[in-house]
């Protein structure tokens, strides 16, 4: 009795042994198959207790604690299977150079990552990983020679659209135009309707056509000649190409040479907004351009051109009537703190400039700055020794206080509006701060006033030469459109 219990146990112990391995082996499978490093790193440090020198194990041990960032643990790692193996090998000399490029803070760690991919790549040239890494490091170290010739490598041996995609701009980086039109023609045979090949097509069929103009330009580069405008002309030609990162650089080099340049600064913040970088532009820069993200349009060549001639005419002269002017296209164009600044330097030099004063008013009267608003307008006033008054409180108008909408027939000198109700200044709802006048009818809810009422009325002057500036001034909530004969003269707090 005693003896057959105890066969049976040792022939209980033999069958659980290779039952227990298998149970591990396929833990590890669905760790692996869940990407869980720590699960992975776990069952296999069990497995290799029956095993210690098993190489294969010992490789995904490191791998998992790479991936962990676990770079002590890792580094024994691979220092123990380098002990087995006897000899260099391309998987672990990768991971060691891994190591020092994700735990360096100096240029010279990222270095020895560097010289562990290289002996890595002696050992075996093929290996895609590690010439993945090798194009990344040297493109961010902008060494792009030796970013193109892995790439090139990497591309032969990789049909991935891409790569392909990426050696084609960084031989346009390089000018090699036969390089260019060879994988322009690989990407457009081997991936017709990918991404890349829908992307470049255009672009490559435009680059063709000012293939020329981008050669004569390097030339002037090269020899020194005009070379902010010509940074700035190339890059817009790579801006029309969508080759962004380089439009991107000469806008940074035109900025380099002339770094207290509006001018070049407005450049390169549109173009970095038409690459997606609208946030990058405002904090480089402290200026907005979020109206140009991600969309191929600029102001226009009138504007940048006007913008130019008035910065060189400033820096010239300091002249009072070039910082209005630009004040008042940087207005226009919506850079509303832009122009406040040239219009107080115009005003610092001149406090008594009309165009400046106006425009200022204009300005703070949008930002609900009144008060700063009356002030800048008093002074217009008080340089006029007769002002005559056409419009003052009291003045009779017409309106139309229904809930209708007028369209746009209303705003016209010869519109007839016989039918309108009419009444003295100030028109409101009949708050106290709007005094004595006509109380207007806001409809049947309270909660849900009619969104506009109509206001005209008729001044006659009869010869408007004899005066240098005609000042309006109205009382509104919560925002106002006013119309002259037709065209608009202000509009505060309404969507176009």
């Amino acid at each position: 009795m005693h003896s057959s219990r105890l066969i049976y146990l040792i022939i209980l112990n033999l069958c659980f042994l290779p039952c227990a391995k298998a149970n591990l082996e396929s833990q590890l499978k669905k760790a692996e198959t869940a990407a869980d490093t720590t699960a992975i790193i776990e069952i296999a440090r069990r497995m290799l207790d029956k095993n210690p020198e098993d190489l294969i194990l010992l490789r995904k041990i490191a791998r998992a604690q790479l991936k962990n960032d676990s770079f002590s643990a890792c580094k024994k790692t691979l220092v123990h299977l380098s002990s087995l193996l006897r000899k260099e090998d391309a998987e672990v000399l990768e991971m060691f150079g891994d190591i020092e490029l994700k735990k360096s803070n100096e240029p010279k760690d990222s270095q020895k990552a560097l010289v562990y991919w290289k002996r890595a790549l002696q050992i075996d040239p093929d290996r895609v990983s590690v010439l993945v890494r090798l194009v990344e490091y040297q493109c961010k170290n902008l060494n792009k020679q030796k970013e193109a010739a892995y790439l090139k490598k990497l591309v032969q041996l990789t049909n991935d659209p891409e790569n392909l995609s990426r050696i084609i701009n960084l031989n346009l980086r390089n000018r090699d135009w036969d390089a260019i039109d060879q994988f322009t023609k690989r990407l457009r045979a081997s991936f017709p309707s990918s991404d890349q090949a829908k992307k470049w097509n255009p672009s490559y069929d435009k680059l063709l056509k000012i293939k020329m103009r981008l050669i004569n330009i390097d030339s002037s580069l090269s020899k020194g000649l005009y070379m902010v405008n010509h940074l700035l002309e190339r890059a817009w030609i790579f801006n029309e190409l969508f080759i962004d990162q380089l439009a991107i650089e000469d806008a940074e080099r035109a900025l380099e040479i002339r770094p207290d340049s509006l001018w070049v600064k407005y450049q390169l913040g549109i173009i970095l907004a038409n690459a997606g970088k609208a946030k990058e532009a405002s904090d480089q820069l402290g200026l907005n351009f979020w109206k140009y993200s991600y969309k191929r349009t600029n102001p226009g060549q009138q504007f940048l051109t006007k913008l130019h001639h008035l910065e060189k005419t400033i820096a010239e002269k300091g002249n009072v009537e070039a910082l209005s002017e630009r004040a008042e296209i940087l207005y226009r164009e919506g850079q509303t703190d832009l122009a406040i600044a040239d219009l107080q330097m115009a005003m610092n030099k001149n406090t008594d400039h009309i165009p400046s004063l106006l425009l200022f008013a204009n300005i703070q009267i949008g930002k609900s700055k009144t008060k700063d608003a009356q002030r800048a307008l008093q002074r217009i006033l008080n340089q006029e020794s007769d002002p005559v008054t056409y419009i003052s409180s009291g003045h009779r108008w017409k309106y139309l206080d229904n809930g209708s909408n007028q369209e746009i027939a209303w705003r016209t000198k010869d519109f007839d509006d016989s039918t309108w109700s009419s009444g003295p200044s100030e028109l409101g709802y009949g708050s106290n701060d709007e005094g004595s006048g006509t109380t207007l009818s806001f409809g049947p809810d309270s909660s849900s006033k009619y969104p506009t009422t109509y206001f005209r009325t008729s001044v006659k002057i009869l010869d408007p030469s004899l005066f240098s500036n005609f000042l309006f001034r109205v009382k509104y909530d919560d925002g106002i459109a006013v119309y002259i004969n037709g065209k608009q003269a202000i509009r505060q707090n309404l969507a176009l």
